[in-house]
């Protein structure tokens, strides 16, 4: 099992991983860190895997829109999530795009093979998470029969390349953190895989309910392409200001575009308001601090910004169903 990326012209192979027949390793789980630095940009990608699962994310600095010659030899469904910047894909010899990722947009996507076009937009930061898995190991996890992968259990069955929906969907706050988890999970060996097939099952589930929720329905934006960058700007200041959330005239003058299209924009590309983004943020954030034990009640209230543990207590209890006192016995 081999991917190789070459220089749009052929030119120069800038990457070339192996892989053992279906992710297999001798030490049941595998890390490598992998730094690639060319004339185009930078990137540093972290790849993890394990049997039937390989897990791989990053971040690329480019200097100018890039395109790349990209092979795959092995057939894999992956579980895209874009976390910033763009990209576009073709196969060879195809005109029209078989993927086009924005910003903080997922999909479920099927390729027995792949030798195309990858195209890279000129960004600052571009961001992605892919969870590539071997056809049995979906299978396992979408088993036939549920109508909203017939078409896509049929692709695999004739191993014909396929996306799960035409349009991409906005990534939750949810997902966001379920993804903020499995970047940030530093146990090993058994444990470690463990944990990492956890979330990778929670976030197909969040998947499939938002699939479920939104139906054939399209997602569209009335943003401009100067404003979407400001929408995602403007949750960067809320991540930073959790504890003091800004108001909405603030947080739109930090920004720099005005309060309606701030407020419907957001709503737009992350599918929640500005201030429920940050009480899901702030609840996610408390919950993980209370299983750390690190912090008694008082001090995560006051870590994720409610001063009164009282308040606390209750929008914990109305957000998850439970107190924090029970979540920590």
């Amino acid at each position: 099992m081999k991917q190789q990326i070459y220089t749009s012209d052929l030119k120069d192979l800038i990457l070339q991983n192996t892989y053992p027949l279906n992710y297999c390793s001798e030490e049941g789980i595998t890390e490598r860190e992998i730094l690639i630095r060319q004339p185009f940009g930078e990137s540093l990608l972290r790849e993890i895997f394990f049997e039937d699962v390989f897990i791989s994310y990053g971040n690329m600095q480019l200097q100018r829109t890039t395109l790349l010659h990209t092979e795959i030899d092995f057939e894999t469904v992956t579980l895209h999530f874009s976390l910033d910047g763009g990209s576009l894909s073709r196969f060879a010899g195809q005109q029209t795009p078989f993927t086009s990722f924005d910003s903080n947009v997922h999909n479920i996507i099927y390729t027995p093979y792949y030798q195309g076009q990858l195209e890279l937009e000129q960004h600052s930061n571009i961001s992605m998470l892919e969870i590539n898995m071997s056809p049995a190991f979906f299978r396992r996890i979408a088993p036939a029969g549920f109508y909203l992968f017939n078409d896509f259990h049929a692709a695999i069955h004739h191993k014909r390349p396929a996306v799960l929906r035409k349009q991409n969907l906005p990534i939750t706050p949810q997902m966001l953190w379920t993804i903020k988890q499995l970047m940030g999970c530093n146990r090993k060996g058994l444990l470690k895989r463990l944990f990492l097939e956890a979330r990778i099952i929670d976030l197909f589930m969040m998947q499939v309910e938002q699939f479920e929720l939104y139906g054939d329905t399209a997602v569209t934006t009335t943003l401009s392409k100067k404003d979407l960058p400001k929408i995602h700007y403007a949750r960067h200041l809320l991540l930073e200001h959790l504890q003091q959330p800004l108001s909405i005239m603030e947080l739109a003058r930090s920004a720099g575009i005005n309060d309606f299209k701030l407020k419907k924009g957001f709503k737009e590309v992350f599918g929640t308001t500005v201030f429920g983004f940050v009480h899901e943020t702030r609840m996610q954030h408390a919950k993980e601090k209370l299983l750390d034990g690190e912090m008694n009640i008082s001090e995560v209230a006051d870590y994720t910004g409610y001063k009164n543990r009282t308040h606390f207590t209750t929008a914990f209890k109305k957000h998850f169903g439970f107190l924090p006192s029970e979540l920590r016995k």
